[in-house]
């Protein structure tokens, strides 16, 4: 520390011997005039040394301070020794104005200078996203059109006696299957690129309790897996039901790929002071750590492997936070492998109402999925799949 400062001390040094001479100066009283010499050599030297080492507030200000003080007390010793003018006096102030304007210059120029660094390495940062992005893009839209024209280029070199029908056929299937993949992946791209513009949403008041529950009966028939609704929360809620049903769905068809026959998907919601919490769990094998804060991120795969042969592009859940974030709100994941995940989506603007007694009275009138609390051992089957109603006073995983 003390080789950091030598500078400094070198500068006081030289200060302290200027201001013994501007004293000598005076007690010898036939120097009239000289001593703003070493007055001058105090301020220019103290000038130069502040543009090299250009201190944070609290050194400039102790600097200052010693220099206008201890120049001014001896210019006013001058003065009452006849050896300086009145007017001199004013010399001090105004070099400590000087120097106080070059301080803020230098403050302002770093502040620039440090903007610009900033905005040059989000740039750098934007541009790496994009070169990723373009990269990955380019990659998924590629291979749809790869396979689609190897079996068209196959079709066409088995077709020299005749086209055959099932070949025809099945050749048609995977075209069309290829197409329509890209056509999922374009929408998904473009309604992320969407979820940017102020007028991507249609904000309306929501029932929240009706919106997750109209949810959550839609996803029982189309995997086997043991779906549980939780409690929900009352209230009503500003967003786009829409885009928010799409957002939910994109997290539990995340759910279904990442779990098993038989594992538990639970989904509920809870208030939170002004916030909406909706919560998605799963019982499945869970999310790497490394993965985990790369999840939202588009293309991004856990498991590339499974996500290639399940059809996924890595594009749901970027288009999940995509909506949510359009919403003012935010989503996040916590997991542990082998141990299941959590996603919580979080929208602002709740209002509550008071407490129902559960989103539903009875049973639904057309699918069997009990969402008011019944007998301790209530549970029903549909379409293969395992649906339970959570009772607050025996939630296995209780939510929030």
């Amino acid at each position: 520390m003390f080789a950091d400062s030598r500078p400094e001390w070198a500068w006081i040094l030289f200060a302290i011997v200027n201001l013994a001479a501007i004293e000598f100066m005076i007690r010898q009283g036939n120097l009239h005039g000289w001593q703003t010499v070493p007055f001058h050599f105090i301020y220019v030297s103290f000038t130069i040394l502040y543009g090299f080492r250009a201190w944070r507030t609290g050194r400039t200000v102790i600097g200052i301070l010693f220099v206008t003080v201890s120049t001014g007390l001896l210019t006013v010793h001058a003065i009452s020794a006849g050896q300086e003018e009145v007017p001199e006096l004013t010399e001090v102030p105004l070099m400590t104005l000087m120097f106080i304007a070059m301080v803020y210059h230098v403050i302002r120029r770093q502040q620039a200078t440090a903007i610009a660094q900033e905005l040059a390495v989000e740039r750098q940062a934007l541009l790496d996203r994009e070169h990723a992005f373009f990269s990955d893009a380019s990659h998924e839209l590629m291979t749809p059109l790869t396979i689609a024209r190897g079996h068209l280029e196959l079709l066409d070199r088995e077709s020299g006696a005749g086209p055959d029908w099932q070949d025809v056929a099945e050749t048609r299937g995977v075209v069309l299957a290829e197409l329509a993949r890209m056509e999922r992946i374009v929408d998904r791209l473009l309604l992320v690129e969407r979820a940017l513009s102020p007028e991507f949403l249609r904000l309306a008041s929501v029932d929240a309790a009706e919106l997750v529950t109209a949810v959550f009966r839609r996803w029982p028939a189309t995997a086997d897996r043991r779906w549980t609704l939780a409690r929900v929360a009352a209230g009503s809620v500003p967003v786009d039901a829409d885009q928010l049903t799409l957002a939910l769905d994109l997290v539990l068809e995340n759910a279904v790929v990442h779990t098993n026959e038989g594992d538990r998907i639970t989904m509920g919601s809870a208030a939170e002071g002004t916030d909406l919490v909706i919560r998605i769990r799963d019982t499945g094998r869970g999310i790497d750590a490394q993965a985990l804060p790369h999840i939202f991120e588009r293309f991004f795969r856990g498991d590339r492997g499974r996500s290639r042969r399940t059809g996924g592009a890595g594009l749901g859940l970027s288009v999940a936070r995509a909506v949510i974030a359009a919403h003012g709100g935010e989503i996040r994941a916590t997991s542990a492998p082998g141990a299941g995940a959590t996603f919580e989506l979080r929208l602002p603007g709740l209002r509550e109402r008071q407490p129902v007694a559960g989103a539903a009275d009875g049973l639904d009138g057309d699918r069997p999925i009990e969402l008011a609390p019944q007998p301790a051992d209530a549970h029903v089957h549909h379409v293969g799949a395992r649906i339970e109603a959570i009772l607050p006073d025996r939630a296995q995983e209780p939510l929030p």
